[in-house]
């Protein structure tokens, strides 16, 4: 779902394109840390939902939105390891009403790039 387009058009919601990669699981489904980092922010938006900004040492943040609940002692600050649970799967945001998924980003030095190969890398075990 890489750079598909969202938003109707309208000037209220104009089209944009999807920055990220949506992972479907069930509702509640652990989400864990893809990386060794800092918990640099945790938000509540209209659009994301719940989410979820982890940085790793590499100067590459993670996007996690669209959450159910982060998990206790999840804060700005908190450190984690890969691993960790950091929250759960859910429908939250503008996916309200819609399946569970994690839209998830990467961003290297604060630009966006595909999520999908590093993903596919880490399913292989890669």
């Amino acid at each position: 779902s890489w750079h598909d387009q969202r938003g109707s058009g309208t000037s209220g919601d104009p089209h944009r394109p999807h920055m990220g990669n949506d992972l479907f699981a069930p509702r509640y489904a652990p989400v864990f840390a893809i990386a060794d980092g800092t918990i640099t922010r945790t938000s509540v938006s209209s659009k994301g939902g719940i989410g979820i900004y982890l940085k790793d040492a590499n100067n590459v943040t993670y996007y996690y939105a669209h959450l159910d609940s982060i998990s206790p002692g999840i804060a700005s600050g908190v450190q984690v390891k890969v691993g960790d649970k950091i929250g759960e799967n859910g429908n939250t945001g503008n996916a309200s009403g819609g399946a569970c998924h994690v839209h998830f980003e990467v961003r290297p030095n604060g630009t966006a790039i595909d999520p999908n190969p590093l993903l596919v890398s880490l399913y292989k075990g890669g």
